[in-house]
């Protein structure tokens, strides 16, 4: 399997995410009006908007950036783009306000690892009030020429998260809730971060999987036509990954459960570093996936220790 990031309307922008190529995806849709997708982190907006200009579209030009979840990558450079953007608007869950128009007020560390993603979060500025629409369940957006935005509220990889059916190429934008899924790596993985519910998670890909979709826009990475084959394997990686929080929570021995995540995601992790080399595999198995395995071993032990 591989992914592409062209598709009719659609454009896929390679957010370059902590400088990593192909890791981090935001995307251009264009109808009678154009939406953004995700905006990338607040370091890498000169980036987001030289890719948003390469494809002859003016920042003036887009009316809607629409954020999946509350995550510095989704939504860091939501400031910045939306000075430039006098006729738009951001688009974001209600439990996004804080994140959007008070990131100062948060304590990024607990919930990124320590290191560089905190950091980079902590330099992210507000939105003001007046540029954001928080959004309901169920809301509809007609952008024209066939092109029309649902939105579906959906908690698993975040409380701010939703999900985007888009009509025009039968497709939906399924924030992270796959995970990690670099395919021409073949490696994918569930992201365990602060405040994920993997059983919500779960039950909103088991909803998914049933409709007759026919592309995934991805967070992490790009585009694929391969939906049931991603969703398959995402879902069985979140009931495997259940299912070692489970046994070891109601045990007694939650401690095991960060080490057994690890040890689950490291054939992936191989992969990923056949593929795309020693310094994204540094960054995933050194400081992201430990520090996730540790954060999923507390969701477990509330949740299922006896």
């Amino acid at each position: 399997m591989s992914f592409f990031e062209r598709l009719n309307n659609i454009y896929c922008i390679d957010g370059m995410m902590r400088g990593f190529e192909k890791y981090m995806s935001l995307y251009v849709v264009k109808g009678k009006e154009i939406a953004l997708v995700d905006t990338g982190e607040r370091m890498r907006f000169e980036h987001v908007k030289a890719e948003i200009e390469a494809l002859g579209i003016a920042l003036s030009d887009i009316k809607y950036i629409f954020i999946t979840h509350g995550h510095q990558d989704h939504l860091g450079s939501a400031s910045p783009l939306i000075k430039e953007m006098p006729n738009a608007k951001v688009y974001a869950h209600p439990a996004c306000k804080q994140r959007l128009t008070d990131p100062g007020s948060i304590d990024w560390k607990a919930i990124f690892s320590p290191g560089t993603m905190a950091r980079i979060t902590m330099e992210m500025e507000p939105v003001p009030e007046d540029r954001i629409v928080y959004l309901k369940d169920g809301d509809e957006f007609d952008l024209g020429d066939g092109e029309v935005f649902k939105i579906k509220f959906s908690a698993g990889h975040q409380p701010t998260g939703l999900i985007i059916f888009e009509s025009k190429n039968n497709g939906v934008f399924i924030n992270d809730l796959v995970g990690n899924c670099f395919l021409d790596a073949d490696a994918h993985y569930i992201l365990n971060t602060r405040n994920s519910d993997n059983i919500a998670c779960l039950e909103t890909l088991r909803e998914v999987v049933k409709m007759p979709l026919s592309y995934l826009y991805m967070g992490h990475y790009g585009m694929t036509d391969q939906v049931k084959p991603v969703l398959t394997r995402s879902i069985k990686q979140l009931e495997d990954q259940l299912e070692i929080g489970r046994k070891f929570a109601g045990q007694g021995k939650p401690e095991l459960i960060a080490e057994k995540i690890v040890e689950y995601v490291q054939p992936e992790l191989d992969k990923l570093r056949k593929v795309r080399g020693e310094e994204v595999y540094k960054y995933a198995a050194v400081d992201h996936v430990p520090f996730q395995a540790k954060i999923y071993a507390e969701y477990c032990e509330k949740r299922f220790a006896k």
